[in-house]
């Protein structure tokens, strides 16, 4: 009460003074607004002033405060540095984990072109001793080039264009 108090006192003398000095006329409105204001802010502060006592617990209480919300900021700053050396090291396992889900993915599409190969190549011997049909042999083949155009393709994408390459055509058949 008394900071506002005298807020308002000072504030209010120095402004109706300076207007009082540089200003030719004042008006009669100023003097009745400005000395009513000067009058009741200057003994609202003199009534509310604290005593000498009071007034250093005051001090000391706002030392403390300002000492104990340092104290929060500087533990604060510790955590926050403490969480981002924690997401950078995530960042870097996530890094280190979506590579290694990436190797696999290109092993297991790898295999699969391995057994798509094998598979062409059992259809061949079929037709050529004549337990497979040309015809069946022919459309056979071509559906497994074509797999494997696909195949080696999804290898050449980023990684996570392969990854939902491998998601669409391998998970599927899982669920």
């Amino acid at each position: 009460m008394y900071e506002k108090a005298a807020f308002v006192f000072w504030t209010t003398l120095g402004l109706y003074l300076v207007t009082l000095f540089t200003v030719t006329y004042v008006g009669v409105y100023l003097t009745y607004i400005a000395i009513p204001f000067i009058t009741l802010s200057g003994l609202v502060m003199l009534i509310a002033k604290p005593a000498a006592k009071t007034q250093q617990y005051i001090d000391e209480s706002k030392r403390v405060a300002s000492n104990t919300l340092s104290a929060v900021q500087e533990g604060i700053n510790v955590l926050d540095a403490e969480a981002e050396k924690q997401v950078e090291k995530t960042k870097a396992k996530l890094i280190e984990v979506k590579k290694e889900r990436e190797l696999k993915i290109r092993s297991i599409i790898m295999q699969d072109v391995a057994r798509k190969k094998q598979k062409a190549e059992e259809a061949k011997k079929m037709a050529k001793d004549g337990r497979l049909s040309y015809d069946s042999y022919i459309k056979l083949n071509n559906s497994i080039d074509e797999d494997v155009v696909k195949l080696y393709e999804a290898l050449d994408k980023s990684p996570e264009s392969l990854i939902s390459f491998f998601e669409s055509k391998y998970l599927e058949k899982v669920s």
